[in-house]
């Protein structure tokens, strides 16, 4: 696995990736405060039924392109999603930590090919339900459950490799404190509003009584990313020094994070940070990003819906651009969870070592990919 890092500023990739996970608000107040009363409300949140879905348009970034290996992995992925149309459905629970979910792959093109991929996680392990494709897959491996071992992995972390923690439900509470955070450094009547549920779009099986828009424009950038460099970059780094978990979560140290303040406060103070963002605002020649939040009776951040648009000159002088939509929805918010596969664990699994056997074989033999 690649070391994740973390720079003194991501640039504005990474508020992209921020503005992808954004959910939630409510209540008669203003859309700021709504969407800052309701990232407090979804901490309460202990289990629910979710689905959600992503469409990837574009995504032609260059290998340098992007400031940090995290970043890199999630162009990655959006590139491999790029003739995909991706879906999931699943539960979770966090008390104990479970998580049961299908993740539905439909590949574009001639084939037509469906690929399902059930997915089970506890605190310790992971089981990925390994497709059938023959000739991709060894017979003796399709059908069964691969099992990643969380604590071997913490063990690998000690010899050098950083692996990071998987956990929905802390994620889910680390990207509230990042909306928390935006929400209350952002110009909100530049950037919020309070949409229609009709002109939103919501659909009407969502149960929301309330939606928040967050919209940045090309001409909004500069005032957005400088806000980003002053106000937000600097309330997450302190978020971040406090919060054990979140460092875990990301595979930060806090050394990591204390280097990274001081490269930023020094920045500041130095009259730095306005030219090293200079070069960053005359990069982009496309940006739009609109993200509709919404929130149900209940005042949990239960919808989102993010449209992504953007086209920039990466660092290294190539030409990149990403477009997306991705929605996401709760339901059943803190009610009774109940798992399609019951709460032990799959007993025919095959270990990571023994795949890789599997996969060696088959390509000695030819027959594989």
């Amino acid at each position: 696995m690649l070391k994740r890092k973390m720079g003194w500023l991501a640039g504005w990739p990474a508020v992209l990736a921020i503005a992808l996970a954004l959910a939630g608000c409510s209540g008669d107040k203003s859309p700021g405060r709504t969407l800052q009363d309701a990232m407090v409300k979804a901490a309460d949140i202990k289990s629910y039924a979710f689905k959600g879905s992503l469409k990837v348009e574009a995504a032609d970034i260059p290998a340098g392109g992007l400031p940090s290996d995290g970043l890199r992995q999630m162009s990655a992925l959006l590139a491999l999603a790029k003739n995909a149309d991706v879906s999931w459905t699943g539960v979770y629970s966090a008390d104990p930590m479970r998580m049961e979910m299908n993740l539905q792959i439909a590949l574009k093109g001639g084939a037509g090919i469906t690929v399902q991929l059930p997915i089970l996680m506890t605190k310790d392990k992971l089981w990925v339900k390994i497709p059938n494709l023959p000739p991709i897959i060894p017979p003796e491996a399709a059908g069964k459950y691969l099992e990643i071992d969380g604590q071997q992995l913490a063990g690998q972390g000690k010899q050098g490799v950083e692996i990071p923690r998987i956990d929905p439900g802390e994620s889910r509470k680390f990207v509230d404190d990042l909306i928390r955070i935006i929400a209350q450094n952002v110009d909100e009547k530049t950037y919020l509003s309070s949409p229609s549920l009709k002109d939103a779009g919501v659909p009407e099986d969502a149960g929301i009584d309330k939606v928040v828009r967050l919209r940045v424009a090309k001409e909004q950038a500069q005032p957005f990313l400088q806000t980003a460099a002053e106000k937000i970059a600097p309330a997450v780094l302190d978020l971040l020094k406090q919060n054990e978990a979140y460092r875990s979560l990301l595979s930060l140290k806090p050394e990591q994070v204390e280097l990274a303040g001081r490269k930023l406060d020094q920045a500041r103070s130095s009259g730095d940070l306005a030219k090293t963002m200079e070069p960053v605002y005359k990069a982009v020649q496309q940006l739009d990003i609109t993200v509709d939040i919404g929130i149900d009776g209940d005042g949990y951040p239960s919808y989102s819906l993010a449209d992504v648009a953007a086209k920039w000159t990466a660092p290294d002088g190539k030409p990149a651009s990403l477009a997306f939509r991705t929605t996401s929805q709760q339901s059943n918010i803190n009610g009774q969870v109940k798992f399609p596969s019951g709460d032990g664990a799959p007993t025919d699994i095959v270990t990571p070592d023994r795949l890789s056997e599997l996969l060696g074989a088959l390509a000695a033999t030819g027959s594989g990919p």
